[in-house]
């Protein structure tokens, strides 16, 4: 159900799916339905992080809201999915999730360097405890499909990942990820298609994921029939960076 907040005359000036993110209210799908939107959102959701339009996410960032993220949902019908290869390359074997958090780990950073989109400065053991482990045990997001798999060189190292989680029953693809010096490139849209061939072979119809604007990868992702749905800009309310 849509939540909405007036202005100071009683006037509906915005409307919204409240749910929580990253711990914060979060403020979804903004949309604004009449006059003093912007205030509004200043002084009713401070501390809320607030998913809307790009254009409206632009002018909140220009009167002190602290970007999140400008990212783009995009979703593949499993059904009708167009021709990729799937296999893994020489030296590599496709594997369900069965590596420790502290494994997996490495891949996941070294995939998102300094300069890169979605670049976050982190603690290791923060980032384990607090994002890694949750995302495979299910309590972030919710359970780890099976159709989620790791790529594994003959070293035993992992050196790319998906995962797919149940979020509010849409099949939704939380990481994609590849070691940029242990594997070849092209290594993590084999794996996607591996991961689509399974989840459909489990029966689902779709897989959906997000996508940072500016990052490459959605490339890969159109080449493998994921199509744009909507594009949303995140941004967090009283908060500095």
């Amino acid at each position: 159900m849509r939540q909405i907040r007036a202005n100071d005359l009683g006037v509906a000036a915005i409307s919204f799916v409240e749910g929580v993110r990253d711990g914060r209210p979060w403020a979804d799908y903004l949309e604004v339905i009449g006059p003093g939107a912007v205030e509004v959102i200043l002084t009713q959701l401070k501390g809320w992080a607030v998913s809307t339009d790009v254009d409206l996410g632009r002018e909140l960032v220009a009167r002190g809201a602290r970007r999140l993220r400008h990212a783009h949902s995009m979703y593949a019908d499993l059904t009708a999915l167009p021709s990729a290869p799937s296999a893994p390359p020489e030296g590599v074997r496709f594997t369900p999730v069965d590596r420790s958090p502290e494994d997996i780990f490495p891949a996941i950073s070294a995939a998102y360097p300094p300069g890169h989109v979605d670049h976050h400065a982190h603690d290791r053991d923060e980032a384990i405890a607090t994002e890694l482990i949750p995302l495979l045990d299910g309590t972030l997001v919710g359970p780890l499909m099976p159709c989620s798999a790791l790529a594994v060189n003959d070293a035993g190292a992992v050196v790319a990942g998906v995962f797919v989680n149940d979020f509010k029953t849409v099949p939704w693809v939380t990481e994609v990820f590849r070691h940029p010096a242990l594997s070849v490139p092209g290594t993590g849209g084999r794996l996607l298609r591996h991961v689509q061939l399974r989840a459909a072979a489990d029966g689902l119809d779709r897989l959906g994921l997000a996508v940072s604007d500016g990052n490459p990868a959605q490339r890969v992702y159109s080449r493998l029939g994921f199509a744009v749905t909507h594009t949303a800009f995140t941004v967090v309310i009283g908060e500095t960076p």
